[in-house]
């Protein structure tokens, strides 16, 4: 229940090095020849509410609609201890349950007069709370946006449906092998009650209550918590004049009352582990620590991450271990750079006897790119072409340029910081890639999960190394 949405043969150091030299060279021949163009986005408004609201703004006549998009801190991190899965249901019943004089059924039967749609996201930091209207129907469209976020009648009823919704999903998390990995790879790296690996068991959620859903929301969904972007077909006036008008009677809220979340303590703790789980394949999670995204080498990180295995086709574990070697339906690499220390992993999907031939691949090309020398400049040109090619096509349409300012400055990220992103991502180096490979990949330190058969993987996780994880059913 992590969110709530409505509208890496056995291979030698030395084949390594050979193995790949044609089919990647193809790539980066390719690739490398790519040119980043200078990419300016268009100058965004910021304009600071009295209330603490920071209102981001960027006007677009392309087409008849206005988007909005609000980030506020009511993520999961936030959940009390004993009643895990508070932040998604309580965004869940503020856009079910009803606003206002409004029923969930008048309420949403207004929405769908105006053809208009607002959704709710809930993610382990923050919430988001978002519109899409046209732009003749902006003005009753925020009338609803507002009242829903003030006024909320978060219908009993409607609690009693999410909550069952919650347990069906619950019951079914070790249905299937990629959801398990993820869920126990964040508790083994983590630990099992931090905040950035709990889960909700059906006991909990079953024990909230609206008195609890309306604490919450009462103490997280406050106006100088809040950044809102809004772009699209509209005139600045007029979005001032209807924000100030639905929120000048929303009062600040002590910004002491959020909660000091403990520091995750990184540590590089090497093990293997098994769960046994029947299924045609089976699916691999190796890593450690990542670091924190304030960390000045997250940029050399990122395009490291994207050579190792970013990018599955062009990628060394998606060229070598999915495409020469044909052992991975899928694999890829992630450098998580989160508030607190993230995690560094490895996922793939192979077949079960193909486990210990992938995994020991992955440990070779981990202790391979540290090595001097290894990493090269078409390489690096290519990672920095295709990253920042891709980057810049996301920012269309326009309100995710809107959208990614607002969620930069949410995140405490500095003005513009768009173009420095960019900027910095060009400044990278090989030396830079050298150094971030030796000091944050940890061969030594890397936790190994196999979720799979175990009566196939018998010949792989026999020794006593690996330690048995057996499901809570209870979940």
């Amino acid at each position: 229940m992590k969110r709530v949405i409505i509208c890496l043969t056995i291979m030698v150091l030395g084949s390594f090095v050979g193995m790949n030299r044609v089919a990647r060279a193809d790539i980066v021949q390719t690739l490398s020849s790519k040119q980043v163009g200078n990419w300016a986005p268009p100058n965004v408004e910021v304009i600071p509410l009295k209330n603490g609201i920071k209102l981001f703004l960027l006007e677009d006549k392309e087409l008849p609609v206005v988007t909005g998009k609000l980030w506020l801190r009511a993520g999961d991190i936030y959940d009390p201890a004993n009643l895990l899965g508070t932040a998604s249901l309580t965004a869940g019943l503020l856009r079910l349950g009803g606003a206002g004089a409004d029923s969930p059924d008048a309420f949403n039967a207004k929405l769908e007069d105006l053809a208009a749609s607002i959704g709710v996201e809930v993610f382990a930091e923050y919430s988001t709370v978002s519109f899409k209207t046209l732009s003749q129907d902006l003005a009753p469209t925020l009338e609803l946006f507002f009242t829903m976020l003030q006024n909320p009648k978060m219908d009993e009823g409607r609690l009693e449906i999410l909550k069952a919704k919650a347990i069906d999903q619950l019951k079914r998390q070790n249905d299937l092998p990629g959801s398990i990995a993820s869920r126990e790879f964040k508790k083994m790296i983590y630990g099992q009650d931090n905040i950035w690996a709990r889960t909700p068991t059906q006991e909990m959620v079953k024990a909230i209550k609206r008195e609890d859903l309306m604490a919450f929301f009462k103490k997280y969904y406050v106006p100088n918590q809040i950044n809102l972007a809004i772009a699209g077909n509209f005139k600045k006036s007029q979005v001032l004049a209807l924000i100030h008008k639905h929120t000048s009677s929303w009062a600040k809220s002590d910004e002491a009352s959020l909660p000091e979340l403990p520091s995750v303590q990184r540590h590089y703790t090497p093990g293997k582990f098994f769960i046994d789980k029947q299924a045609d394949q089976a699916t691999l999670a190796v890593g450690h620590f990542g670091d924190k995204r304030e960390n000045p080498d997250k940029f050399a990180l990122i395009l490291l991450n994207y050579i190792l295995g970013g990018e599955t086709l062009t990628s060394r574990l998606g060229v070598d271990i999915r495409s020469t070697q044909g052992l991975a339906y899928a694999i890829y690499s992630d450098f998580g750079l989160n508030r607190d220390y993230g995690i560094f992993k490895v996922v793939a999907q192979t077949k079960v006897e193909s486990a210990g031939l992938v995994i020991q691949s992955i440990l070779d090309h981990l202790q391979h790119i540290r090595e001097p020398g290894n990493i090269q400049a078409p390489e690096l040109d290519e990672a920095k072409a295709a990253f920042l090619n891709s980057l810049f096509s996301s920012y269309e349409p326009k309100f995710n340029i809107v959208a990614e300012e607002a969620r930069f400055d949410f995140l405490g990220y500095p003005p513009h910081y768009l173009q420095i992103f960019a900027e910095k991502i060009k400044a990278v180096t090989l030396s830079d890639l050298e150094r971030v490979a030796k000091d944050y990949l940890h061969p030594q330190g890397l936790k190994i999960l196999v979720v799979g058969d175990g009566a196939k993987l018998n010949s792989l996780i026999h020794k006593q190394e690996w330690q048995t994880i057996q499901l809570d059913k209870g979940l």
